[in-house]
């Protein structure tokens, strides 16, 4: 991490006060980040700590327990969800990474990194003029990426924090990335806020989980994959997302059974003209029918 951070508050989203405690040619090491009401975030390594609320809701505190009792040997049995299925990791990945159109100049932020297993990929499509931004909620899970991406001529800056509360600031990235882990979220819909409040009108998004499409959940192959791992019994998020999601689609990789959602970000609601006249008995607008009586035309023509 450097001076020349991007970071904001995850509270409030107005911009950090720097103290630095020590650092090296290759950046700030340790210091702390302080907002406008006095309270510190560390930097611990490099990597700073933006994470918001301090006393996290019960499902985020599940997931770094899991992680805490199982990030050792992550890498080891992830492969096996592919492998269930009779599929190559690296081609269903790259099914999500390309759909993206990444440039090598794009600002890319990454939330639930894990191990960097997607992270690679993304830093493979970036050139040194591009940005990666590589963020979980567990720290030791993150620091299992750092050498992983070491070999790539890419900016990349490492952020432990809530993905409800992104310490970034408004219309920076070009992209958003999030595979695995979303489903436990405690607050989708705020996840999904601050999704598309980071990133630019026309950015682009992948969001993606475990889900067992509705045909199949009362198919034996459903059951057997519900049972023995309940994640799949998740629905899919789509009544939490934002309002300004554009273009949205759904696709079903690794066995159909996880599901990625691609959208763009757009600029407030969608547009419509609710004041044209409206040919016909019952006549009105758009408008003048959704918000109540409309003048010149009878109780009978309503009904």
């Amino acid at each position: 991490m450097n001076k020349n951070h991007v970071f904001v508050c995850p509270e409030n989203k107005a911009k950090l006060k720097l103290n630095i405690s020590s650092e090296n040619n290759s950046g700030i090491i340790e210091g702390e980040f302080i907002n406008s009401e006095g309270r510190t975030y560390k930097i611990v390594n490099c990597i700073p700590y933006l994470v918001f609320p301090e006393n996290l809701h019960h499902n985020e505190k599940e997931i770094l327990n899991w992680y805490e009792n199982n990030y050792e040997v992550y890498d080891e049995y992830l492969p096996l969800t592919f492998k269930t299925f009779g599929v190559d990791e690296l081609q269903e990945r790259l099914k999500m990474i390309e759909k993206l159109e990444i440039q090598p100049d794009c600002k890319i932020l990454e939330t639930g990194a894990g191990t960097g297993r997607d992270s690679v990929l993304l830093a493979g499509k970036l050139g040194k003029n591009g940005e990666l931004h590589v963020h979980d909620l567990f720290d030791k899970i993150l620091e299992k990426s750092i050498s992983k991406l070491k070999e790539f001529d890419v900016p990349v800056t490492y952020c432990v924090s809530n993905a409800i509360h992104l310490p970034y600031p408004d219309n920076y990235f070009d992209i958003y990335y999030h595979f695995g882990g979303f489903n436990t979220f405690s607050d989708k819909k705020g996840a999904f806020a601050e999704i598309n409040r980071v990133v630019k009108p026309g950015g682009r998004v992948i969001v993606g989980d475990e889900s067992m499409p509705s045909w199949l959940r009362e198919t034996e192959f459903g059951k057997i994959l519900m049972n023995s791992n309940p994640h799949y019994k998740y629905e899919l998020p789509l009544d939490h997302m934002h309002f300004s999601s554009r273009d949205v689609s759904i696709h079903y990789i690794v066995g159909g059974v996880f599901y990625f959602i691609y959208y763009t970000v757009g600029e407030g609601m969608p547009k419509a003209d609710f004041d044209f006249e409206i040919p016909g008995s019952r006549g009105g607008t758009h408008r003048t029918r959704y918000h109540g009586h409309i003048e010149g035309v009878s109780e009978e023509a309503l009904e």
